[in-house]
């Protein structure tokens, strides 16, 4: 005698049924236990690209640049063991450069993750011995002549120029302002709280403003940006499912119940309207956001008529070099249009890259060759295609992390992201300052 089981997913009007023999089988959403890596590999080379799911009950699908991938006999080979997923590339050319994607789905849902893979001549790739951009580095490296002009830096406009911080949940928003506070401050400044590194949920809960010390400039931080739960994707975490899958097979006659919780969706991070509202000037500082829905002009805290002072003047990405290629296609979204309005507004805009010691290890060893660094290169350029800004516009940075005393290279690097967004943004205050008499 066979059992039917009833399982509900989300995105259809009606029940999927699964005739198990027996014993009911759980089917589990679709998760990474380990994701794609992005890859280095000299013309001729062989690559090997690997992920591991937490559930072999899945099928994969592989794409190169978005479009479906079209193997090569003898030189492409797709295979699985378990729930290893892999792809491999033999003899590499430059043809097979891009971006690689593998989607893992079943009934539950589905999951990607992507990786780079670069191909270059017989040089190192890592160094290539030739600087693309000029950072000077004084020896001994002194970031004082940057301080110095910023201390020294003055504006007749506004009360103070504002730079806000927008980005993924976990891309170190909050790190930038600690490390931005300890250049001047002298000593290790820890007032913004941060997540750790390892974490991808956002910290900061309010729009908070963060004065660098008695300078005439001011960080604005707020939640991070995360990808919506989608519906009919992987929307309920797994412990919930298989209290689900329980309620299917033991209570059958709570199926519209079921159906309802199983479609609700459900909004992750800040709204990407309401950082576009803090463009503008109508969010008031400490205000708490609300994933649910973006501010309302209703809200008794909606500021309807901000003056400049109110305005932000400049927005600042910030983006994690290690983690540019497995952003979420939602997210980069998202951001695109945050800068859409930005542009809109004439506001400038600039990325900050962190974690560049992650992803590079000649950065890690010593920052004062990140522009001799290929690595750091293909990051910026990737960064620049997924968010469609200039290169010019992108600065790489470290943020303090595990360092308790300065370091002056990561200080000179921080220093001229920061002169670049001062000067921006006060171009901008000008402009605006002269249109309005």
């Amino acid at each position: 005698m066979e059992t039917c089981l009833l399982i509900l997913f989300g995105g259809g009007n009606s029940l999927d049924q699964y005739y198990l023999p027996k014993y009911p089988i759980l089917l589990f959403l679709t998760e990474f236990v380990s994701v794609l890596a992005d890859k280095q590999v000299k013309e001729g080379g062989d690559v090997t690209l690997c992920c591991k799911a937490n559930t072999g009950r899945v099928t994969a699908k592989w794409k190169k640049n978005d479009q479906s991938l079209q193997c090569v006999a003898d030189r492409h080979r797709i295979y699985r063991r378990g729930t290893e997923f892999t792809l491999e590339i033999r003899k590499a050319e430059k043809e097979d450069e891009g971006k690689y994607t593998v989607t893992l789905q079943n009934e539950s849902g589905s999951a990607s993750c992507s990786a780079m893979v670069t191909v270059g001549k017989t040089q190192r790739m890592e160094d290539s011995g030739v600087e693309y951009r000029l950072l000077v580095f004084f020896f001994p490296p002194s970031p004082e002549p940057m301080i110095t002009a910023l201390q020294n830096f003055t504006i007749d406009e506004v009360t103070e120029l504002r730079f806000l911080l927008h980005g993924p949940a976990g891309a170190g928003k909050s790190s930038i302002i600690n490390t931005v506070e300890t250049i001047f401050e002298g000593h290790q400044f820890i007032n913004c709280l941060a997540a750790s590194e390892l974490t991808d949920q956002s910290f900061t809960k309010q729009y908070e403003k963060f004065p660098v010390g008695t300078l005439p400039f001011a960080f604005y931080n707020m939640m991070g940006l995360e990808d919506d739960w989608e519906q009919g994707n992987t929307v309920v975490p797994s412990v919930y499912l298989l209290a689900l899958c329980a309620l299917c097979v033991f209570l059958l006659f709570l199926n519209k119940t079921i159906s309802v919780l199983s479609k609700a969706g459900k909004l992750a991070g800040v709204h990407q309207n309401d950082i576009i509202k803090a463009l503008k000037g109508h969010i008031p500082d400490d205000y708490e956001f609300q994933t649910e829905a973006s501010m309302s002009v209703d809200n008794r805290y909606y500021i309807s008529n901000p003056t400049l002072n109110d305005q932000i003047h400049c927005l600042i990405s910030v983006i994690a070099a290690d983690k540019v290629t497995l952003m979420n296609d939602g997210v980069i979204q998202k951001m695109k249009t945050i800068r859409a309005e930005a542009s809109n507004l004439g506001i400038p805009q600039l990325v900050f890259m962190t974690r560049v010691d992650q992803a590079c290890l000649m950065t890690q060893k010593d920052l004062t060759k990140i522009y001799q660094s290929k690595k750091i290169k293909e990051k910026m350029k990737q960064c620049s295609v997924r968010l469609g800004i200039p290169m010019n516009c992108i600065f790489p940075v470290k943020n303090y992390h595990e360092e308790t005393k300065a370091n002056n290279n990561l200080n000179c690097l921080m220093l001229e992201g920061l002169t670049q967004a001062v000067y921006s943004a006060h171009e901008y205050v000008k402009n605006h300052s002269s249109r309005k008499q």
